[in-house]
């Protein structure tokens, strides 16, 4: 036993340059990432779209909308240019939102949002809606998100 354990410390001691060569570069370059990188921070809500829960025999609506395509719409009116660009400013969103075109703005606020429903189908009758904003401030993203939230469900209200 004694000999065995001799034997993988004379070899870990003829190999300890060799892994230095590889693991220091490595660890120096992980740490440089880490530091140099700048932080993000995203915020993430989910909604529950669901069809009118109105009975047949009171009311039988001349429209039938399914939950998909409910969310694909409120997804198109919350990331209108004006929408995007009315939420940039009110929250600034950027730290050179004075130097970026409004095109600059809107296609950066349109990378920096995911809505992405989940589940519902023909037989189900409700869709999950991820609602994600990725921004350099954790404030400025659960903001952002929120208000998101607020206007699809305001959207969803008139609609």
């Amino acid at each position: 036993m004694n000999l065995d354990l001799r034997y993988y410390l004379a070899i870990f001691w003829r190999r300890l340059p060799l892994f230095l060569l590889v693991a220091v570069p490595v660890i120096a370059a992980s740490l440089a990432l880490a530091v140099l990188l700048p932080a993000k921070y995203v915020a993430n809500a989910s909604l529950l779209v669901e069809s009118a829960q109105v009975p047949e025999n009171l009311a039988q609506s001349t429209v039938q909308v399914g939950e998909r395509e409910q969310v694909q719409v409120l997804e198109r009116r919350l990331l209108t240019r004006s929408a995007l660009l009315e939420i940039a400013r009110d929250y600034e969103v950027y730290s050179d939102l004075d130097l970026l075109s409004p095109d600059q703005i809107v296609n950066r606020m349109r990378e920096d949002t995911t809505i992405r429903p989940s589940g519902g189908g023909r037989d189900e009758s409700a869709v999950i809606v991820d609602v994600r904003f990725t921004a350099e401030s954790a404030s400025i993203a659960a903001a952002v998100t929120n208000e998101y939230v607020t206007r699809m469900l305001d959207l969803n209200a008139r609609a």
